[in-house]
């Protein structure tokens, strides 16, 4: 049997930590530049800006705009949001052919995302059918 010996778990040395003075950190990639020879022998390193550093905004905030999405909780799993997703396609189709239609059937929504899952099955197996015949023809007993 093989013999498991404990190693003594040695420490990795600690990743360095730069301080930058504000001129030095005017533009940061030239920084990171100048220190890359040091932080590259550990694979990372911790850079504490100065003080009185604030990072350029791009964005101009008088500007920004986003849409916020409303997220209901049974849409939280990728199958629900897909469902919708080609729904809300399905729709759009039909707006854009002049059709309002809506789906509604004793003014209950119907799933038509579902009803097409089942129409496909449903072909599916008139497909396998129509193979089976086909092949029952030309058994020979």
């Amino acid at each position: 049997m093989h013999n498991l010996q404990m190693e003594k778990f040695i420490r990795p040395p600690e990743a360095p930590i730069f301080y930058p003075t504000e001129e030095e950190f005017e533009s940061p990639m030239k920084y990171i530049e100048k220190i890359k020879p040091v932080a590259e022998k550990f694979g990372i390193c911790k850079i504490i800006p100065p003080p009185g550093w604030l990072p350029p905004f791009c964005l101009d905030p008088d500007k920004l705009e986003f849409k916020p999405r409303m997220q209901h909780l049974g849409m939280v799993d990728a199958l629900t949001r897909l469902r919708a997703q080609w729904v809300k396609k399905l729709e759009l189709f039909w707006t854009c052919k002049g059709s309002r239609k809506v789906s509604l059937v004793q003014s209950s929504k119907v799933k038509i995302h579902s009803l097409t899952k089942i129409r496909n099955i449903l072909e599916m197996i008139q497909r396998v059918q129509v193979l089976l015949c086909i092949d029952n023809l030309y058994k020979t007993d």
